[in-house]
Formats: structure tokens, C-alpha cells, sequence
């Protein structure tokens, strides 16, 4: 595969335990983050909410036009120009919920293993247990080589726990840092 970050390190470690976290946003873009929120965030949602899954279309092609605004400079930066993004959009969950996310691996956009995607996954705030962590397993990659979207069974590990807490991550991260996945 071609390389997808501009940093050599860290796109070697990208390539081999599957995901890496780095900082993403320069400081100037890290100010923009609370008028970029409280334009685009909804105001009330349930205990998850994603944009990528609401009717509303126009918000849905506005929501993505605007975090692809906010992530040029940083998308610029930071990723290799032979890729473009797919689709943008928020994840939202309220912190105390009790509401994790099971354990799965994430849609194919490309015909694999020909070809590779990649997802970013930014915080807009600070991460810690108490209001959320993204989860990784490393080298979980190389599990799956086959169709994932919603709805499609991906595969059953009556493990899922012992693999969780063998191999799990979580991920605590600072507003302005992502995970590259």
C-alpha cells in the first residue's frame, strides 16, 4: 500500500498495529473548534447521534462541507495527497449513559486488500473515561478482509470480553489530536 501519512514513523507504525494517534491541529485551528460547535451541533439529541444517519440531507452535505473546511489545513498536512475523504460527519455520545459502542470494525469503502481506506477520528473536546474514549484493538486489522457496513453480520467472538480486556485500548486524547485508523 501506498503510504497514507506524511510522517515515515508514523505511518510504519500506522501499517503495522493498525492505528496511531497524532496531533492534528494546529493551534489556530483548535480556536476555531467552539464557534465551529456551536454552529453546527445540535442542541439536543438522544444518547447517540450521528449526522451521517439523519434524513436531512442539506444538513447532512452541510455538516460534511464544513468539518472539510475546518480539516483542510490539517488533512493537508498530515495525509499523503493520493487520498481524499469519503465522507465527514459527527458522533456524538452524552457521557454518564452507560451507552458503549460494541465491539466492531468499521464499513469498507474499498475493494480490499487491493486497496486501503483509512478513518480519522477527532475528538472536539478532551477524552477520558468519564465522557468517552475511543476503543481501539491493535492489529485488529488484518481480523476482517471482507464487506462491513451497518447491518451485516461481521463476525461472532463468543470472546468479544477476553479479547476486549487482553487486547483492548482505550484511548484518552486531548483536543487537537487524532486517531488514525
Amino acid at each position: 500500500m501506498p503510504p497514507f501519512l506524511n510522517h515515515p514513523d508514523l505511518d510504519n507504525m500506522l501499517q503495522s498495529e493498525g492505528y496511531v494517534v497524532l496531533d492534528f491541529f494546529s493551534d489556530d485551528v483548535k480556536l476555531q473548534i467552539p464557534s465551529f460547535l456551536s454552529q453546527w451541533l445540535p442542541e439536543h439529541f438522544d444518547a447517540f447521534h450521528t449526522s451521517h444517519f439523519l434524513s436531512d440531507k442539506k444538513y447532512k452535505k452541510e455538516v460534511h462541507q464544513a468539518i472539510l473546511a475546518l480539516m483542510k489545513e490539517p488533512f493537508s498536512s498530515h495525509i499523503q495527497t493520493d487520498y481524499f475523504p469519503v465522507f465527514a460527519n459527527f458522533m456524538l455520545k452524552k457521557g454518564g449513559c452507560n451507552n458503549p459502542m460494541p465491539l466492531h470494525a468499521d464499513w469498507t469503502y474499498v475493494e480490499e486488500p487491493a486497496h486501503a481506506s483509512y478513518a480519522i477520528w477527532i475528538p472536539l473536546v478532551d477524552t477520558h473515561p468519564d465522557n468517552g474514549t475511543l476503543g481501539v484493538i491493535p492489529y485488529s486489522y488484518l481480523l476482517s478482509h471482507t464487506i462491513r457496513g451497518p447491518r451485516i453480520l461481521q463476525w461472532e467472538y463468543p470472546a468479544n470480553e477476553r479479547l476486549i480486556a487482553h487486547s483492548g485500548r482505550l484511548l484518552s486524547l486531548q483536543l487537537g489530536q487524532a486517531v488514525v485508523y
